[in-house]
């Protein structure tokens, strides 16, 4: 597998429920690196920088319509966003990510498992 290099700080981990293809609920751990290049294990994350929120921005539901059309569960995105402003996908998982087990606040965290019932 190959994977392109997309300089910048910023790499955004979105957890997704989906259900028919419409977006429920969206929880976002944004990671700020200090160097512009993620290359692993040479990485060193700012936690002081990490950020959580509900939005998915920089184009992404657009992308998302399609990718997921039809599709009913739990998925994990990864990416980071282009300079142009383009989202660039890493890894779309079909099971919960490691950011929302946790790097995401536990509030924030079971307000996503609670929302399961709505499948």
């Amino acid at each position: 597998m190959l994977q392109e290099l997309v300089p910048g700080y910023e790499e955004h981990s979105s957890s997704l429920l989906v259900r028919g293809g419409v977006l429920l609920r969206a929880e976002v751990v944004t990671y700020t690196y200090a160097e512009e290049s993620y290359v692993w294990p040479w990485v060193r994350e700012l936690k002081g920088r990490r950020r959580c929120s509900d939005e998915l921005g920089h184009g992404l539901p657009t992308m998302l319509r399609v990718l997921l059309r039809g599709f009913s569960g739990v998925c994990n995105i990864n990416y980071k966003v282009r300079p142009d402003g383009r989202p660039a996908l890493f890894e779309v998982n079909t099971r919960v990510g490691g950011d929302l087990a946790k790097d995401m606040p536990r509030s924030r965290a079971a307000a996503f498992f609670d929302a399961l019932d709505q499948l």
